[in-house]
């Protein structure tokens, strides 16, 4: 039996397709490296069964407050995404600043997004003890245990020193218990926020009226919705003071899954450096530290036939020319704000006429790259779809090629330009 009892988990990227999906990802990972004041308090730790079941773990443990003054957190936002393509998260920098409003939301695409029927809770544990995974326990379906008293194979014997859980265990996440609220899609997800710049998506909303908070004034009061991580102390005897709730999702084993979350620091004593004057203030905005953003599958294809690697080799040629034309669509647009030419912002470059047409002829392009796969059982690779026209839709306008390539070639012109 193989147990896992650490942080984090890695998983080789497999494909070209793949690779342009987490371009976004692994820059955000580099930036974990950069040593930070105190320990980040809003950890997500994403764990994959034999079965290709996936758990999301969220943890806060009490201690140190990021020189905010949060005593706890309300995620107010859950994203869980399925064909190589990475869940969004955004929050307000924790730097100590004054900032206003405070903003944070997990979010994900139409196009990836898991079916909500498929997602599954825990209860809310109150311990933050790193978690011990088992890939192979219950029949390969896995297990999570949370505490001091998990042994060697991530099972907890006594109840009083641990707490287990396995996707069997769960409750829909779309049903409310004691502890976590009923959620609910919230599609499409807009807002024009001043960091994020959120345009249109969708996330796993736990807010009554269907949208959750993504934005609150600085010492405003805590958001009604989510569900509460607090750092409150364990109920066992040597574990780690914190909350733990954790979610489960069904998944084949050959899909890659990405998860996000994201919510709201809260002061709960009224101490805090902004002189909020009264307790259960907003102080912080978080998106959980991701240990390991993307859950890939165990490996590539093989014994492809002839025509199923044409088609292979067509899907990774035609998706390196949509982001090579997409991008220089973006940077043309960039190039024309920063001559004053065009007074716009750059999340506003896609409705431009000329980057308009220059896009959709990418995407034609893309649509007539992948003629090969006519007749082929994509389902059998590991590409994005599991269709040509998932893929890229009859007339081109979407599919997950389109939105992996075309989100790569913003990021990368994000990261070449500076906005």
């Amino acid at each position: 039996m193989r147990v896992f009892q650490s942080l984090s988990m890695d998983f080789p990227i497999r494909d070209i397709t793949r690779r342009l999906a987490v371009v976004c990802a692994m820059a955000c990972a580099v930036d974990l490296l950069a040593p930070l004041p105190v320990p980040a308090q809003l950890v997500m730790i994403p764990v994959r069964a034999d079965s290709g079941h996936v758990y999301q773990v969220l943890q806060f443990a009490a201690g140190a407050d990021l020189g905010t003054g949060l005593d706890e957190v309300r995620v107010t936002s859950v994203a869980a995404l399925t064909n190589g393509i990475p869940a969004e998260t955004c929050a307000t920098p924790i730097d100590g600043q004054l900032r206003s409003p405070v903003e944070a939301v997990a979010y994900g695409f139409v196009g990836g997004f898991r079916p909500i029927e498929q997602a599954y809770k825990s209860s809310r544990i109150a311990d933050a003890s790193p978690p011990c995974f088992s890939d192979t326990a219950n029949g390969g379906l896995g297990r999570v245990c949370i505490g001091p008293g998990c042994d060697h194979d991530c099972a907890c014997a006594d109840d009083s020193a641990c707490a287990e859980f396995s996707i069997f265990d769960g409750t829909a996440i779309d049903t409310a218990t004691p502890d976590v609220p009923a959620a609910g899609v919230a599609l499409p997800l807009f807002r024009q926020q001043v960091r994020c710049r959120l345009s249109q998506g969708v996330t796993y909303s736990f807010a009554a009226d269907g949208s959750p908070t993504t934005q609150v004034g600085l010492c405003g009061t805590a958001p009604a919705d989510g569900f509460r991580l607090a750092g409150s102390p364990s109920a066992f005897s040597g574990g780690v003071a914190g909350t733990t709730v954790i979610f489960a999702y069904q998944a084949m084993p050959d899909e890659a899954f990405s998860v996000g979350a994201a919510g709201f620091g809260i002061d709960v004593d009224g101490v805090n450096p902004y002189g909020c004057d009264a307790p259960g203030r907003v102080v912080a905005g978080l998106e959980a530290e991701l240990r390991s953003p993307v859950v890939f599958p165990p490996g590539p294809p093989v014994d492809l036939s002839r025509d199923e690697l044409r088609c292979q080799v067509a899907i990774g040629r035609a998706g390196r020319r949509l982001v090579l034309k997409s991008l220089r669509a973006f940077q043309f647009c960039r190039e024309k704000i920063l001559a004053g030419d065009w007074e716009i912002r750059s999340a506003d470059c896609a409705l431009q006429p000329t980057v308009e047409r220059a896009l959709a002829s990418a995407r034609r392009m893309t649509r007539a790259g992948i003629r090969a796969c006519e007749g082929v059982e994509v389902g059998n690779l590991l590409a994005c779809g599991d269709t040509v026209d998932e893929l890229v839709s009859p007339d081109a306008s979407s599919g997950c090629l389109i939105d992996l390539h075309l989100r790569a070639a913003r990021d990368l012109a994000v990261a070449e330009y500076g906005f």
